[in-house]
């Protein structure tokens, strides 16, 4: 075949490059995110059938102290990656104008096709302890009547 003469040694891709920089899927469901940590890709019920986003990004933000920012605001400093030997994401951001770092651990269920996202939210001493999170899917960052948004309420302990 023609591309085993093809050599890439020396290549180095970036995340940026890249595109989907994490893949989260168990078979049947897959959802793909973006280097900014935003999900762009939700497949179901087959993989690679019907792409429910349409490549729209999904944000998620939090609102500290009267403060908001969401994920793909170039202030959040990233570490995106996998657990050890698994399709679970290990995922920190840190926010130095919210004082926040978030730590995300999320995977799609084997057995129910579920997306579970598992968020931990820390700040410093001092700082507030009670905080919002926003998520929305469409293709604005303002809701619309066109998107569709959440909203929760992170409790410090």
């Amino acid at each position: 075949m023609w591309w085993r003469w093809l050599d890439f040694s020396g290549v180095r891709f970036r995340a940026k490059d890249l595109p989907r920089s994490l893949v989260l899927g168990n078979g049947n469901t897959l959802v793909g995110f973006d280097a900014t940590y935003s999900v762009r890709d939700i497949y179901y019920p087959r993989v690679g059938d019907a792409n429910h986003t349409m490549g729209n990004v999904c944000r998620a933000g939090f609102f500290i102290d009267g403060k908001f920012a969401w994920l793909d605001d170039a202030a959040w400093e990233r570490k995106l990656g996998y657990a050890e030997d698994s399709l679970v994401s290990d995922v920190t951001l840190g926010h130095p104008g919210l004082g926040i770092t978030v730590k995300f651990e999320d995977y799609i269920d084997l057995a129910r096709n579920w997306f579970i996202r598992n968020v931990r939210v820390t700040s410093p001493p001092g700082l507030p302890s009670v905080a919002s999170s926003f998520t929305t899917t469409g293709s604005s960052k303002a809701p619309t009547s066109a998107t569709r948004c959440s909203m929760s309420h992170v409790i410090a302990a």
